[in-house]
Formats: C-alpha cells, sequence, structure tokens
C-alpha cells in the first residue's frame, strides 16, 4: 500500500472516531436531565438541550438566537453578564469555570427558581463560544430553609424552655446544654462543652447519671424519674428528670439528650398539701369525737336540766309566783334551743364522718319522702310544695334527703303573710343536673347572698324566726361533697329560688 493509501486510511480512521465522539456528546447532550446551553461570544443562544426546552417551558427553535440574559431574573443579569465578560478577558482563569453558581432564572410564564450554574469553554474551532450547565435546585433551597428555620424555632425553644436541657455523646462528655442548665451550674457552654458529670457533682451522683446514661445508650429505652440533684454550689433541688437516645442518620445510638425540670417548689406545695391535709383528717377526728361527746356527754345534763325545771314548774307552780314560772319557762326554751344547737352541729359534722358511698338516687322518691316527713309544717303554714319532673342523680340518698328537707323547711319557715308556695324543679347542665328550689317569701338582700352559707350566720331574731343558722351550712357541705355548688337568687319581698348542682347518676363509677 502507497504512502497516499495509508495517509487516507487514516483520516477515514479520524473521522468515523470524530464522528462516532460527535455521537456520544450529542446523546448526552440531548439526554441530560439537566439544562445545556450553548452560547457564542455575544451571549446569544446557539444551542438548547431538551432538559433546557422543560425546566424554561421554552421551544428550542424559539430560544435558539435569543440573548441568554432573559433566561435570568433581571436582579441576576447583570451578574451574569460580569461574569462572562471577565471569562472572556482573561481566557478562563478566575471565572466560574468548575464552579457552581447560584443563579435566579425565569420560566417562560415568568416563575422564578434557583438554580446552580457552571460555565466552561469549548474548545478548538468554537473558540469563544460558552456551554452553560444548569441544575434546578428550588425543591433543595425550600428545605434548606424549611431546616433553618426549623433549627432556629428547635433553638428558640430549647433557649426559652424554663427547664434544662443538654446533651452528650456515648462517653458522656456534654455536647451541648441550655442557657437554663449554664446558668444553674454556673458555667457557659464553651466550658461545659467535652466536661462530664465528674467535673460537675460529687463522684456519687456522678456515678448514678452515668449508670443511668448507658442504660439508655444500650437499651435506647427512655428513663424518666423524680431525684434530688445537687448542684455545684450544694443547693438541692427536686428535678423530673427525662433521659431520651439521639440516633444519626443510619439510626445508630450516638448519645443521649436530658431534660430536667426543677420541681422544688412543686414539692414542697405537695409537701404542704400534705401535711394540711393530715392536719384536716386529724381536725375530722376531733370533730367525730366531739359529736359523740356532744351527742352524749352534752346531751345528758342538759336533758337532767329541762327535767328538774319541768318538775319544779309542775310540782311548785302554785307555790311560785308568775316571775319564777316565767324563769322556768325561759330555762327550759333555753334548754331546748341548746339541744337544737347541738343536733344541728352534729348533723354538720357527720356530712363527712357518716357519708355513704353515691349511689343512683331518684329526686322524685326523695322529694315525695321529704314532703311526707314535712306534712305538719306544711299543713301548720298552709302551704303548698310541688314538683316538677326530677331526675335521676349520683349521690348520697340520705345526705339528699336532708339537702331538700333543710331547704324546703326554710322556704315555709321564711313567709311573709302569703300562704308559702314552694317548687322544685331541674335542669340539665353540662356536667349533670341543675336543681331549682323556688319560694315566694320574704326574700334575701343581695349583701347576704354568701353569708347566709356560712355556719351560725342568722339574719332574723330568735322571736320573729327560731332556728340556729346551721341549716344552710349544712345543704353547703352536702352539695360540695357531691362535687357540685350551690348559690341562691333573691330578692327582698320577692321570693328567693336556691340552685344547686348534683352529677348525673352516668357519672357513678361502674
Amino acid at each position: 500500500m502507497s504512502g497516499f493509501d495509508v495517509e487516507s486510511a487514516d483520516r477515514d480512521q479520524l473521522a468515523a472516531a470524530l464522528r462516532a465522539s460527535e455521537f456520544h456528546v450529542g446523546a448526552i447532550y440531548q439526554v441530560s436531565l439537566d439544562p445545556i446551553i450553548v452560547i457564542d461570544n455575544d451571549g446569544t443562544i446557539r444551542e438548547f438541550n431538551r432538559a433546557a426546552e422543560h425546566t424554561f417551558s421554552r421551544r428550542r427553535d424559539k430560544a435558539i438566537g435569543t440573548p441568554v440574559v432573559r433566561l435570568f431574573h433581571p436582579s441576576a443579569q447583570e451578574r451574569f453578564q460580569k461574569n462572562v465578560s471577565h471569562f472572556q478577558a482573561t481566557g478562563g482563569e478566575g471565572s466560574m469555570v468548575g464552579r457552581n453558581v447560584e443563579m435566579q432564572c425565569v420560566r417562560q410564564n415568568g416563575e422564578q427558581f434557583v438554580a446552580e450554574m457552571a460555565l466552561q469553554p469549548i474548545p478548538f474551532e468554537d473558540a469563544g463560544r460558552l456551554v452553560i450547565f444548569l441544575r434546578e435546585i428550588t425543591e433543595r433551597k425550600r428545605a434548606e430553609l424549611a431546616l433553618k428555620d426549623s433549627q432556629r424555632l428547635y433553638a428558640s425553644l430549647v433557649e426559652n424552655l424554663p427547664l434544662c436541657v443538654m446533651r452528650k455523646d456515648r462517653e458522656g462528655r456534654f455536647t451541648f446544654a441550655n442557657r437554663a442548665f449554664c446558668t444553674m451550674v454556673g458555667r457557659p457552654l464553651e466550658q461545659l462543652t467535652g466536661k462530664t458529670d465528674f467535673d460537675l457533682y460529687s463522684h456519687e451522683l456522678a456515678e448514678k447519671y452515668r449508670r443511668d446514661d448507658a442504660c439508655v445508650c444500650e437499651t435506647g429505652d427512655s428513663f424518666e424519674t423524680i431525684e434530688i440533684n445537687r448542684a455545684p454550689d450544694g443547693t438541692e433541688r427536686h428535678v423530673h428528670v427525662m433521659k431520651t437516645a439521639v440516633h444519626d442518620s443510619g439510626d445508630s445510638i450516638i448519645g443521649i439528650q436530658i431534660l430536667f425540670m426543677d420541681i422544688t417548689d412543686r414539692v414542697r406545695a405537695e409537701l404542704a398539701v400534705r401535711r394540711t391535709s393530715d392536719e384536716l383528717k386529724q381536725s375530722n377526728l376531733e370533730l367525730q369525737q366531739f359529736a359523740y361527746v356532744a351527742s352524749h356527754d352534752l346531751q345528758a345534763p342538759l336533758r337532767a336540766i329541762a327535767g328538774f325545771a319541768q318538775f319544779l314548774q309542775h310540782d311548785y307552780q302554785d307555790q311560785l309566783g308568775a316571775n319564777a314560772n316565767e324563769y322556768i319557762r325561759q330555762i327550759v326554751g333555753g334548754v331546748q334551743r341548746m339541744q337544737q344547737l347541738i343536733n344541728d352541729l352534729l348533723a354538720y359534722s357527720r356530712v363527712e364522718s357518716r357519708s355513704r358511698p353515691c349511689v343512683s338516687v331518684d329526686l322524685a322518691v326523695v322529694f315525695d319522702d321529704v314532703v311526707n316527713l314535712l306534712r305538719a309544717e306544711i299543713a301548720e303554714s298552709r302551704g303548698e310544695v310541688t314538683r316538677g319532673e326530677l331526675p335521676s342523680v349520683a349521690g348520697d340518698p340520705a345526705q339528699l334527703s336532708q339537702l331538700l328537707q333543710n331547704l324546703i323547711s326554710n322556704d315555709l319557715k321564711y313567709h311573709s303573710v302569703v300562704a308559702p308556695r314552694v317548687q322544685v324543679t331541674a335542669d340539665r347542665n353540662d356536667s349533670g343536673w341543675t336543681i331549682a328550689v323556688r319560694d315566694n317569701g320574704i326574700g334575701i338582700e343581695s349583701r347576704h347572698h354568701e353569708r347566709i352559707f356560712e355556719i351560725f350566720v342568722r339574719l332574723h331574731t330568735q322571736d320573729k324566726y327560731p332556728g340556729t343558722g346551721i341549716g344552710l351550712a349544712v345543704c353547703r357541705r352536702i352539695v360540695l361533697r357531691h362535687g357540685g355548688r350551690i348559690w341562691v337568687e333573691s330578692e327582698v319581698d320577692r321570693g328567693s329560688t336556691f340552685y344547686f348542682t348534683l352529677p348525673d347518676r352516668s357519672n357513678l363509677q361502674p
């Protein structure tokens, strides 16, 4: 073969290799998922691949021949042109070649998006032309912003929460602590980072913390307790501690996060409540003992006084003067009032000491029994006592009977010249029933609406309306014991309505 033929064969091989290379480059250019744009030295678009068509919503034939700056937001056009000019002047030295730069781009419809951009010169015969490589990162930027917002929110919460937050690695070294913990131990975060509990607490306490931390790291289970924490200055605090494992992206445990809240004030308050409760129990015990004494030891001498006074009046009535008979009458009356007062005090004390478990109680049946008990008072006052539909409630039958009896009896007592009329009705409320006991009596001034439920409070003299001032206090105690409340609405000479609330029978525990 002649030299000419060899040279011709070499050219054919080179041409075939060049065509193959151009085919491969073209294939890569067209199938690339990222936009690739070729521009000449005056910024005119010469090539626009399919990904660029999709990303910018522009057809290739419409894009070729147009200025490339139209693809960028006005705020980014000047920056782009400066970089291209610098590239052309320096031959690529110090330009954006090989570097990704974020640029604000614009689609055909005006929608903006963010893309990373890199420039690459085209060698050989296309000298002066540039290839622009773009990758849309709008979603990534949104995710980064969301992550930053989340991190800022987390930091804000952690720094401002009224509890201590810290993190340790698996070796027990502090990697983070919020402001509250730094303040408590008296050290800034810079001095805490890398330290362990052995640098802050006694060896015994630090060893306990180390064991607790190791258990969380080994099992992955959360740890929660209330314990006493001794600060470096010796101050003891009751703290509510919660420890949880910290995982990396591969779900491996790399440390623990600790949250603890100073509950010293709460513990002290609970202790104070417990002491008060114990004192109250002791007081109730003493009250029960008093009730026993009152029902036996006090009643006996009172009965003796009344009996001997009545004997004197019966046996020596003709020998005693009118004054002596009046004195005896007053003695007997005083003893009877004292007995009534003791009986009422007994009733007041027994609201708690002799209470029974709540059961379903038909108030209509209770009402009928009470009216039957009061039939003599009703007849004497020429009164009328009626009711509407009454529900079944959760309560102590004996106490609810006493409650209705006290209220209706008061209504019959405190009436004007008009015969008393009493009506008992019920209405549903959110948690049960509101019972109303309505009368047409003398009424109560508004300034006394709260006082009348206090023990021994009386608004009238014994001569006008006899009583001990305990009946409504007993009513309030019964209602409170049932988890309700009692109040009155009244005007002078216009009657009164006593309201009290009771739980529905559906609230009973099965």
